[in-house]
């Protein structure tokens, strides 16, 4: 019986630090891997999630729960959706192998953004290629990571023209572009029938 008991109480402890924070009502599975380095925070690598966003991860194996920050980026056709900072393996104690299947849900406030989305937004600053892909007329564009919703300024370097708009979907970025903008964004911006580089800004 005290077995028991022991093991109700782990399980309560473990589960406060976590059970304190709202998630999203999407959760991923698959598997984790984690990577040699000194650095001695909870951090992990991501395909899309943008950097500072708050994850849950959950050790499938042993029920072992932490909340990392994202850092980093993995290939978005990685064998794994996650890439964990070693303090963050040892604290879900992954095994030897390196690789294991684990459950990722991102950590939301009780209304509005995550806190640390916010944070990632405010800092936001890029210089990259443009085109114009996207036909409508709002001001909007597709982006590898940035939050969905959030909202950037566009610089034409060549002219000076800014236009402020909406981050509506997700790319895959490459060599030809790492923003899509809408044609009537284009048309503010002044943009040519080719990729030019731009200076991409958060907004707030």
């Amino acid at each position: 019986m005290k077995t028991v008991y022991c093991a109700a109480a782990l399980y309560i402890l473990l589960s406060i630090p976590v059970a304190a924070q709202d998630r999203q009502n999407t959760a991923r599975e698959g598997m984790a891997s984690w990577y040699e380095s000194p650095d001695t925070e909870l951090y992990a690598s991501h395909a899309t999630y943008p950097f500072g966003t708050e994850l849950i991860i959950t050790n499938l194996e042993n029920q072992r729960q932490i909340i990392v920050k994202v850092g980093g980026r993995i290939p978005e056709d990685s064998r794994w959706i996650v890439d964990i900072s070693p303090n963050a393996a040892e604290k879900l104690g992954m095994n030897m192998s390196g690789f294991t299947r684990v459950k990722i849900e991102e950590v939301v406030k009780t209304a509005g953004k995550p806190k640390a989305m916010r944070a990632t937004i405010r800092k936001f600053s890029q210089v990259g290629l443009a085109q114009v892909l996207t036909d409508g007329a709002d001001l909007s564009a597709g982006h590898p990571s940035l939050a969905l919703g959030a909202k950037v300024k566009i610089t034409n370097p060549v002219n000076g023209r800014q236009v402020t708009l909406t981050i509506k979907s997700r790319i895959r970025a490459n060599s030809q572009r790492v923003i899509e903008l809408s044609k009537a964004a284009g048309v503010s911006l002044g943009m040519p029938n080719k990729p030019i580089s731009v200076k991409i800004e958060s907004a707030n």
